[in-house]
């Protein structure tokens, strides 16, 4: 049998704070396979308001609703440029984890996924599952999650992670996050 698998959701606007790479080996320590699903955060939002300046974001329960192959391409991009982000610094940090972005393949088709949504799923197949964001939007992710998560809410943690810029080298000190319970 194998190491126990974590699948640890990041918020795009975690990305490069330590707190993040901190709960990443803190998961590795206790013997676990680190899987991270990096998400958009408002990198998408500001790089579709780049090709259109009048573009107002539409969130839905199963994520953010886009109208045209164009804004598609600018959403996977921002994504993939997340999922390059993320590996740098992870490198930089000495810590090997696989990198993914929220996508599933659907016949021939590659599907977008919200992160959360993707996260949630993906209950089934990991041992844990962590999602990470903001403290300013624990309270509504935990409400968002909680109906979804019912029944798997024992393979789960929903996380606010305090925001320090990560040093360059980053800083192996432990993590300074609040776990937030999801009952």
């Amino acid at each position: 049998m194998g190491k126990p698998k974590v699948l640890i959701k990041a918020s795009g606007d975690l990305l490069g704070y330590k707190e993040l790479l901190d709960l990443i080996r803190e998961k590795m320590r206790e013997g676990m396979e680190v899987v991270v699903l990096v998400g958009g955060g408002t990198d998408i939002t500001a790089a579709l308001r780049k090709v259109n300046p009048t573009y107002e974001p539409i969130f839905t329960p199963i994520g953010r609703r886009l109208d045209s192959p164009k804004q598609e391409r600018v959403r996977r991009q921002e994504l993939q440029n997340n999922r390059q982000r993320m590996l740098r610094l992870l490198d930089e940090a000495g810590i090997e984890a696989t990198v993914e972005i929220p996508y599933v393949q659907v016949g021939r088709q590659e599907v977008p996924v919200n992160a959360d949504m993707l996260a949630a799923l993906s209950v089934h197949s990991f041992d844990r599952v962590v999602i990470c964001t903001l403290p300013e939007r624990i309270e509504k992710k935990t409400k968002e999650l909680e109906t979804i998560l019912d029944g798997f809410l024992d393979k789960v943690e929903i996380v606010a992670l305090q925001t320090t810029p990560t040093p360059t080298p980053p800083n192996p000190t432990r993590a300074l996050y609040s776990r937030v319970p999801t009952r």
